[in-house]
């Protein structure tokens, strides 16, 4: 596995952003905000627009969206970052192996 990441500005806010590849292939991304209560709403509001959902104010403070092909966003706060991230199941290899870890624990 392999991690890039870079700091840039999302909303004129710092954002960390990482891109995680196996077997060079992109299969899931993680955009982090620390400074976020200003860009919350308009982020996830964003999101949820560009995907066709209809949500409530109350219903975006946390969700996850996933597509017919098993592709997964999720936005949630832990109370100190704000993290948008996203999963391409397409690299099954990758998946399976990450399913058996867990199954261990």
């Amino acid at each position: 596995m392999k991690i890039q990441g870079y700091k840039d500005k999302i909303l004129n806010e710092s954002t960390r952003i990482l891109f995680f590849f196996c077997n060079e292939k992109y299969f899931m991304g993680e955009y982090s905000i620390e400074q976020f209560v200003e860009v919350k709403n308009q982020l996830a509001k964003s999101i949820i627009k560009k995907y066709g959902i209809e949500a409530s104010d109350d219903q975006i403070d946390q969700f996850y969206i996933e597509d017919q092909q098993g592709s997964v966003i999720c936005f949630y706060d832990d109370g100190f970052t704000l993290f948008v991230k996203y999963f391409n199941p397409s690299c099954c290899h990758f998946y399976e192996k990450l399913r058996i870890s867990f199954l261990k624990l």
